[in-house]
């Protein structure tokens, strides 16, 4: 019987990477909506705040998705054993 093919295609150090990249990419990304707080309230303009508000929730959940990719390939790094 055959190996599954993913024993061939993923390499447990490319997976590493790909945990480390996802996890510096989310972190960078929950840092965008403190900047933009930041930013904000140093201005004393009058700004929209709603669609702050939304901005920043939205590339909140663009770094949670980034987090779930990071720990679905570290399941995969620990179940791959070829």
């Amino acid at each position: 019987m055959r190996e599954p093919l993913n024993c061939y295609l993923w390499q447990t150090t490319l997976v590493g990477l790909h945990v480390i990249s996802d996890s510096l990419i989310a972190r960078s990304y929950f840092s965008i909506p403190l900047t933009l707080t930041y930013f904000i309230y140093e201005r004393k303009q009058d700004f929209p705040r709603a669609l702050t508000l939304l901005f920043s929730s939205f590339i909140l959940l663009c770094g949670f998705g980034h987090l779930i990719d990071a720990d679905h390939s570290a399941l995969l790094r620990q179940r791959l054993r070829c």
